[in-house]
């Protein structure tokens, strides 16, 4: 499977114009497939209003907390013909779903240095949505980026010039909110030079959610637990995630329980037990438990990408849709 591979360029504002331009077609199909398919997936449909509600009290947000991604936002709709509200609402799609997620992630180095392995998995067989973002960087500080992101939304996980990679987790707690959606987050450290510049802007931000987030740069891994109030930093030489938190701290805060704690308690051992065996990070994505399939029913949880992401390359390597079928492509950030 080969998905677009897109080049944009210039200020924000530009680069949303460029992306918008490139995707219009599609993106205006997903929008107006019951609301960016949100009402399918939801347990109850949003009302037009309930949705302008939200999305204007997060856009607020936004705006207050990083006008530069609030720009590109605006970039986006002016360039794929669609309004602000519905281009901010692509930015929080996963906040007004609120079904519960997965993606079973690891950093750790090996002999290249620090690396991320981690699978996608979402509702909404949103792997033919997926596509490779690259912007380019300027003479001074903004450094080049190349992401896997979806149709409409303006980052998911990537890696930079400078070498510092992020990829992102579902956590679970209370008290999600009208702010910062954390794949806005992540568009934003994509910007930042190191992984003490990018916790230190976490920290600042109002954040709408609570996630995951783990970061690695040419020479550490750290890992970022966020609820919407606080977070935690873990670091330790191996950082095996699945879906619920690890930091003390935040046990009281953890709403998996059963099956669904019991399957990210599995995932986590298992791909930490494969990191340990030495089994290329690309096979370890191949795993029969990391790897998941919804056979057709796109309100389950499914693969649908496989992402290693090498600092001292500046290389994302991705395998689009279950990564068990497909090979692994190597793009650049440099």
């Amino acid at each position: 499977m080969t998905r677009p591979e897109l080049f944009v360029a210039g200020g924000p504002y530009e680069v949303g114009v460029q992306y918008g331009n490139a995707i219009a077609a599609e993106l205006d199909r997903f929008l107006h497939d019951d609301l960016a398919r949100i009402n399918r997936l939801r347990d109850a449909p949003l009302s037009p209003a309930a949705v302008s509600k939200f999305v204007g009290e997060s856009a607020f947000w936004i705006e207050k907390e990083l006008p530069a991604v609030a720009e590109q936002i605006a970039g986006l709709a002016a360039g794929a013909g669609i309004t602000y509200e519905q281009a901010m609402l692509l930015q929080m799609r996963r906040e007004l779903i609120r079904q519960p997620g997965d993606c079973t992630s690891i950093a750790y180095a090996d002999g290249g240095g620090p690396l991320i392995a981690q699978n996608v998995d979402l509702v909404g067989n949103l792997s033919e949505l997926a596509l490779v973002l690259h912007v380019a960087g300027d003479d001074r500080s903004r450094p080049a980026i190349c992401m896997l992101t979806f149709v409409g939304l303006c980052a998911y996980l990537g890696i930079n010039s400078h070498g510092l990679a992020v990829g992102i987790n579902m956590v679970t707690s209370p008290g999600w909110r009208a702010g910062v959606p954390p794949y806005l987050l992540v568009a934003h450290i994509l910007g930042c030079s190191s992984i003490e510049e990018a916790v230190d802007e976490l920290a600042r931000i109002r954040r709408a959610s609570s996630r995951y987030l783990v970061l690695a740069d040419d020479d550490e891994i750290a890992g970022v637990e966020m609820t919407v109030t606080d977070l935690r930093t873990l670091r330790e030489p191996v950082l095996a995630h699945a879906n619920h938190f690890l930091h003390p701290d935040f046990q009281s805060v953890e709403t998996k329980v059963g099956d669904e704690l019991a399957c990210s308690l599995d995932r986590r051992q298992r791909i930490a037990e494969l990191a340990a065996r030495g089994v290329d990070p690309r096979e370890i994505l191949r795993d029969d438990s990391i790897c998941v399939h919804n056979d057709g029913d796109e309100r389950v949880i499914e693969t649908v990408a496989g992402v290693v992401m090498t600092p001292r390359k500046r290389e994302l390597q991705i395998a689009f849709g279950h990564p068990c079928q497909s090979e692994f492509h190597a793009f650049s950030a440099s």
